[in-house]
């Protein structure tokens, strides 16, 4: 192959790549669409998958280095809403949500995952403050 030749088949190529990139950009600017987007770190490990939920639900989930979960985002298909906080082992340590009927809630987690405390207003009960104890019995609560 001559040096004409191969510069000719070189210019072909960037101009079909070109035409790609473009036609990608003209995408784009239209919007995609997708049910979920998966992020990773250099080395692979998943730190953020945002999507649909199979329950018809969408949500954020954020995992550390280690590739654990530690937070969540999500609204319910029932139409509820909540941020869910996990320590480093994984366990539920603090919920915050909206309940579909507008009520706030707020959940404490030991480090072993039990509830320990809860707070919330709902709008049949009004506010309400539990405290557990290790077994998930109420000790005291108001009103």
């Amino acid at each position: 192959m001559t040096t004409e030749e191969r510069l000719e088949r070189v210019e072909r190529e960037l101009t079909e790549t070109r035409k790609e990139l473009a036609d990608l950009r003209a995408e784009l600017a239209a919007g995609l669409t997708t049910r979920h987007v998966e992020i990773a770190d250099e080395a692979g490990t998943r730190r953020a998958l945002l999507g649909i939920r199979t329950d018809g639900g969408s949500g954020l989930d954020l995992f550390d280095a280690a590739g654990m979960r530690r937070a969540l985002l999500g609204v319910h298909a029932g139409g509820g809403s909540g941020l869910i906080l996990h320590d480093a082992a994984g366990e539920n340590r603090a919920a915050l949500g909206v309940h579909a009927d507008g009520g706030p809630g707020l959940r404490l987690y030991d480090e072993a995952g039990t509830r320990r405390a809860l707070m919330n207003v709902r709008a049949d009960e009004g506010p309400r403050l539990v405290l557990l104890d290790e077994n998930g019995k109420t000790i005291w609560s108001a009103p």
